[in-house]
Order: structure tokens, then sequence, then C-alpha cells
């Protein structure tokens, strides 16, 4: 017998068999491990659609037009401030962020880029600042953002405006959590979307940006809701009716003291600060269409001094605009957005574009607004 011949085709099968099963494994591994790319494909795919944010805060359910107000074209009015835009535009969510006024926080950033601000005194006789911005608004900078007080949640919650701030007084965070679909955003819950400044001392240096309040909004899908809108409309200088009232004192306490004059190039207001023009950080000048300054009735809360305004039932206010003082009355029910109205009983009517808001607590002292 030829034992090597043997031994040659005995491993010749042996090699041909150990191919095919080499072969079959690899082709099985192939599978295995291209089943498994699909798989993590499919995954991440279905994560990015999931977890992705939405690019707007848009309302989904009915718009509720503004009485009487006007379209030009294509454009329709802005919910918050009657500026024109496009219709999927008018009705975004409303970001209130409160801001202090206290002489260690300044310069403060955002009141020159904010669509509508509430001032109002807070402990001291310092006052704070409720800016509020079209979600569509882009602010790179807002601050510094301190604690919250009661009627600034009240005004917040008339405009279905997601209320941004650091803490706040026992009574506004009570407020907060007795009100089922209060659009919240606390920094001591939320650190995400707020930072602290290396180059201011606390607690003046916390600050945000429209971006990082926006992808708050979105996080919490806190959609815009319904509320009663103002009535904009153009005002013609040429139509003007009486003099021109050119300088507007808001005589808060001490270093608050404030006055708005009236540039009737621009058509708007110019704000100042005893005597100097008010600014944010980055130069840029505070200007308004419209200013507002409302009476009403404070009582205090504590030994600390905090205080509690009244923002509900009506009281007396002057609104200017294009030069312009109205005598009006201002009406607020609770949860409602505030009214403004003549003294005929009609709505107000504001120039379209940003409105300032100045509250006064003492009817002597609101007696001495304006010339």
């Amino acid at each position: 017998m030829d034992y090597k011949r043997l031994a040659d085709q005995l491993l010749e099968a042996s090699s041909r068999h150990a191919s095919l099963f080499l072969n079959r494994v690899v082709r099985s591994w192939s599978a295995v491990l291209s089943g498994a790319v699909l798989l993590l494909a499919i995954s991440v795919a279905f994560l990015w659609f999931a977890l992705r944010e939405p690019a707007a805060v848009v309302s989904n359910g009915p718009f509720v037009a503004p009485t009487l107000a006007t379209s030009t074209g294509d454009l329709a009015p802005r919910a918050l401030d009657g500026v024109l835009v496009h219709p999927s535009s008018t009705n975004l969510l409303p970001i209130g962020v409160m801001v202090e006024n206290s002489s260690d926080a300044w310069p403060l950033q955002g009141p020159a880029r904010a669509d509508l601000v509430f001032e109002a005194p807070v402990e001291g006789s310092i006052t704070r600042y409720l800016l509020f911005f079209d979600a569509s608004t882009t602010v790179d900078e807002i601050g510094p953002v301190r604690s919250a007080r009661p009627y600034f949640v009240e005004w917040a919650e008339g405009l279905k405006a997601m209320y941004a701030h650091v803490g706040g007084s026992p009574a506004s965070l009570d407020l907060i959590a007795s009100k089922k679909d209060f659009r919240d955003l606390n920094e001591y819950w939320n650190g995400w979307a707020f930072w602290r400044s290396p180059r201011r001392a606390a607690p003046h240096n916390v600050f945000t940006k429209s971006d990082l309040l926006v992808r708050a909004a979105n996080r919490k899908s806190y959609e815009p809701g319904d509320f009663t809108h103002w009535f904009f409309r153009e005002f013609p200088t040429s139509t003007r009716e009486g003099a021109v009232v050119d300088r507007i004192t808001v005589p808060y306490d001490g270093a608050y003291r404030a006055s708005w004059v009236y540039d009737d190039v621009t058509n708007d207001y110019v704000r100042y600060r005893n005597g100097d023009t008010l600014t944010d950080a980055d130069g840029t000048e505070v200007r308004v269409k419209n200013v507002v300054v409302i009476l009403t009735d404070a009582t205090v809360l504590d030994d600390i001094g905090r205080l509690k305004l009244r923002t509900t039932g009506s009281g007396k206010a002057l609104v200017f605009h294009d030069g312009e003082k109205k005598e009006a009355t201002w009406s607020r029910s609770a949860g409602e957005h505030i009214r403004f109205f003549t003294v005929d009983g009609l709505d107000v009517p504001f120039a379209r574009g940003k409105t300032w808001i100045s509250v006064i607590t003492n009817a002597a002292v609101f007696d001495t607004v304006s010339p």
C-alpha cells in the first residue's frame, strides 16, 4: 500500500473540509455583524428623532387676534408687541427673565433688547425688572438674573410666559407652587440654562441667554397660551393731538430716579437714569415706543421689607407714545394679562414695538409723573 499517497489524500480532504467550515463560519459572523450594524444604525436614528428639540415654540391652539389690529400684506401683528411678522410667528411663547436693578449689578444686559418690561419696587426702595422676550428674539446675555417676587409671578402668568429666576421670596415660591400650569424656570433646579460670570461678584453674577431659555422651554414642553392682546396701531405724527410731551419723569427713590426723553426723529423714547443715558453693558441704548406708568398699592410682608403689590382690580395709568400723553385706567383679573382703557372705556391704542411699564405705589409720587 502506498501510505504516502493515502496520507496526501487524507490531508487534502481535511483541508477541503476545513476550508468549507471556515467559509461557513465567516459567512455566519458576517451576517451577525451586518445585523448588529443595521440594528445600531436604526437605534441611533430613533434616538436622534426622539430627543432632538423643535426649532421653535409655536402655539398649536387657536390664535386670538388683537382687537381691531390690522395686517399688512402677508404679515400679522405679534401678540407681545404688535410688530408685524410672518403669521407663523405671531404667538410664540413669551419668555420672562427676572433681572435685578441694584447699583451693585450695573451695568445690566438685556433691558435694551426686551420687547416688554415691568419695573416695580422691591425691598430697600430698589426697583427690579421683569424682561419679556419673544421666543424668536436672539439675546446673547441677559442678567444679572435674581429672585422671584409674587407680583412679577402674576404678571408673567397673565402672559402665559415662562418665568426665569434664581430662587425667590417665600411668598413667590409658594405662589408658583400653587399654580398648576405655571411655566416656571428656577435656576436652582435648572442650572444648565444659566451660568455664573467670573467677572461679577455673587449674587450679581447669574446670567442666561435666549438660546438656553428656548431650549429649556422645549425640554419642559412649555407651549404658549392665549392671552388678551393689546390694541396696536400705527400713529402718524402728522395726526398728533395736542402738544408734544418730550420728557417723562418717573420719580423712584435716589439712584433709581428715571426719566424718558422723546426723540422726534426716531419717534421713540430714550431712557435716562439720574441724568445719564441708560444703556446695556454692550452700549446699546434703552429705547421704547410706549412708556406706561401705573399706580397701585403695596403692603410690607416682613421685617426684610419685602412687598406685596396689588396686581388685580384697577387703578390709574398714564400712557405715552408718539410724543403724546393719555390718561388711562389699568385693569387686571387674576390670571389675566393687564389691560389699559381710555377715559371713554375703550382699549388704549399702543404703538407697535417695545413697551416699558413702571409701577408706582404712592399716589402723591404718581401725581408728579410727567410735566
